[in-house]
């Protein structure tokens, strides 16, 4: 059975030899194309970092690494619009599978093909009574996914800044 994750999404481009910064969500082409790859869709989390928040089935790089009609039309897209390569940031976690990434997908357009870089991985229930706990009191399952989650929101828009 597929484990749902959570994601945190941060996408960058290069055209024209420079990598930009802005929203490709902006463009309904790549908006569409960007929007068929993902388990559940994006939406923003942090909008005036582009941070994006989404759900993946089990690893969020899977639908990246495997063949697919979405993953065809997305390099189509990006290629009619002059991009060289695509870079997804990504912090996928999930309680339930005890565990989190933080790492890079690279899209390199005219090539079709697919880099994944794992740039760190820990475990979830580790990562929380170290970073997150701040007190010996109990949590519910809930409260600690929601204070995991808020800690990653800001180790992750460190995580971008640190990468580019």
């Amino acid at each position: 059975m597929a484990e749902i994750t959570d994601v945190y999404v941060r996408i960058k481009y290069k055209k024209d030899g420079e990598i930009k910064e802005d929203d490709l969500l902006d463009d309904m082409d790549m908006y569409d194309a960007i929007d068929g790859m993902e388990y559940s869709g994006l939406d923003y989390e942090k909008e005036d970092e582009l941070i994006l928040k989404g759900n993946a089935r089990n690893y969020y790089p899977i639908g990246f690494e495997n063949e697919s009609k979405v993953k065809d039309d997305l390099f189509e897209v990006a290629e009619e619009k002059g991009i060289e390569e695509l870079y997804y940031y990504f912090c996928d976690f999930s309680l339930v599978m005890e565990r989190i990434f933080f790492g890079k997908i690279t899209l390199k357009i005219k090539e079709r093909e697919t880099e994944v870089k794992i740039v760190s991985q820990e475990d979830y229930m580790e990562y929380f009574e170290r970073e997150v706990r701040k007190e010996k009191k109990r949590y519910s399952e809930e409260k600690i996914e929601e204070l995991v989650a808020e800690n990653l929101l800001e180790k992750f828009s460190k995580f971008v800044k640190e990468e580019c």
